[in-house]
């Protein structure tokens, strides 16, 4: 299934990887230094570098060249063993081993594709009713399970909070002081020169979205967008009078620069909106290069970039990717973001790092409201102080436990040829299913089973993505969840045969 269209990309993986793996030899969790070994072997395999029947590198070897202990490198090795990855060999070290799904990646689409009057809302209604009962298991969707966010944390700084705040003054409308501190201190990690002056606080990244889009662009504007895309991004575009063109992206390299190029030359674009670090649906994930190459393109023609990296934090290699941002020396690029995937969606908390026209939004806000409720800003800034990394560490640690299980599940029950993204980072998994399938029926059917997923076609304006699904990597794997996998597995085999 996969052609060579992606050679590209593998090499770009493998840079990556080394990076990355190299980057965590400085570490002192041993932990984390034999899972960031085996996320690297596990990608080259899934992305086709490693083939069934290749040796790996000898344990001294790896030992040497990332400059861990031997024990560290066997660690990774059984790790990878366990999981079926490779097979130790007497007198012969590890082997590859063939495995059902490996190295088969979900396609991408062809062209950039301009989107009609569409009518999103009415596509996803049906999901968001779903969120509502119980019953249901919810498999599509991109938010973590409860149990897996530090809400005991949080309410320690929420009590607080309330002993701290003024409850007789409104506070600034741009934001809590300190907590803006906190967000301009993390951006500063990343290479992003800021202050909080620049940061300007919003209800939510979708609220920081739709001020971007109002003050960046105005009603028949022209919107690039990735494809597939996360439907909040097409909804803010239909609700405002814009329209979009949808961009193909590759679904383990992110968006395609060759038809970004194109578009830009072909349509008069006035924004660029993109996901480069773990996007939703696909996990895709925007090399360095690739980000800098975009950022410039966009600069050349004076086109805005909102970038929304809501999943950048949720990274499972040595370090957190870069920003778009980071190669922004024009200031062009408007940096959205939240920590509702992280910490809590109930704090409905955004922030926007502008560009040139940050005092615009930050004129806008004050028209459209006086301020925030300070007692989540006074919360959120505490945790962020006290409690975040360390909260974010046993989350990422569950949650690339967890994907392994979940992405390992619906190989072994869904039929030969579905493909499924291997992602490096965040919540979520993008899976092509045999051509047959309609994944608009396949919901209908999971429906009666008490599951619902997320179906292709409400990450596009066009309809495309019929025989794709998101489904969910944060929901804890138990029994349950494998028997509702194992049933999605019959549904979509059952599918497939029919039609």
């Amino acid at each position: 299934m996969i052609s060579f269209r992606m050679d590209l990309c593998y090499i770009k993986i493998r840079t990556i990887i080394t990076d990355t793996e190299m980057n965590f030899s400085t570490s002192t969790d041993e932990n984390s230094k034999y899972e960031s070994i085996a996320v690297g072997f596990r990608s080259m395999m899934e992305s086709g570098i490693f083939r069934a029947g290749d040796k790996l590198p000898s344990l001294r070897k790896i030992s040497v060249e990332k400059k861990v202990s031997i024990s560290t490198v066997l660690l990774a090795y059984e790790l990878l063993e366990n999981e079926g990855y490779i097979r130790s060999k007497p007198k012969s070290g590890y082997v590859v081993l063939a495995r059902k799904g490996a190295s088969k990646i979900p396609s991408m689409a062809k062209r950039p594709k301009l989107v009609p009057s569409f009518g999103i809302d009415e596509r996803i209604s049906s999901l968001i009713d779903s969120l509502q009962n119980p019953d249901i298991l919810q498999l599509g969707t991109a938010i973590p399970e409860r149990g897996y966010l530090p809400i005991p944390a949080l309410h320690k700084n929420l009590k607080k909070a309330v002993l701290i705040a003024d409850g007789h003054n409104y506070q600034n409308s741009q934001g809590y002081p300190e907590l803006r501190k906190q967000l301009a201190l993390r951006a500063s990690f990343q290479g992003i020169a800021s202050h909080e002056s620049d940061i300007i606080v919003t209800n939510g990244c979708q609220d920081a979205l739709n001020l971007c889009i109002k003050v960046l662009t105005k009603p028949g504007d022209l919107i690039a967008v990735e494809s597939p895309v996360y439907f909040g991004i097409l909804q803010s575009i239909q609700r405002s009078g814009r329209k979009a063109l949808e961009i193909p992206i590759d679904p383990i390299c992110g968006i395609s620069l060759r038809h970004l190029e194109e578009a830009i030359h072909q349509y008069p674009i006035k924004c660029l909106i993109v996901n480069p670090n773990f996007q939703n649906p696909t996990g895709s994930l925007l090399s360095d290069e690739d980000k800098k190459e975009v950022v410039d393109l966009c600069s050349v023609k004076n086109i805005p970039i909102i970038e929304d990296d809501i999943y950048g934090d949720l990274y499972f290699t040595a370090s957190r990717p870069m920003s778009l941002k980071s190669f922004d020396k024009k200031e062009n690029v408007y940096k959205i973001s939240s920590y509702s995937k992280i910490v809590s969606p109930d704090l409905r908390i955004g922030w926007i790092l502008p560009g040139k026209k940050g005092l615009e939004i930050q004129k806008e806000i004050k028209i459209a409201r006086l301020a925030l409720p300070s007692v989540p800003q006074i919360a959120l800034s505490e945790f962020l102080k006290t409690s975040y990394e360390r909260n974010l560490k046993t989350l990422k640690r569950n949650l690339f436990s967890n994907l392994a299980k979940i992405r390992e599940s619906v190989l072994k029950n869904f039929p030969e040829t579905t493909s499924i993204s291997n992602p490096q980072g965040g919540l979520v998994f993008w899976i092509e299913l045999p051509s047959r399938v309609d994944s608009l029926l396949l919901q209908n059917e999971a429906w009666k089973h008490n599951i619902s997923i997320a179906p292709g076609p409400i990450f596009s304006g066009t309809g495309n993505f019929r025989n794709f699904l998101r489904l969910s990597g944060a929901i804890r794997f138990t029994s349950k969840v494998e028997e509702k996998i194992k049933t999605l597995g019959k549904l979509v085999a059952q599918l497939k045969n029919t039609f």
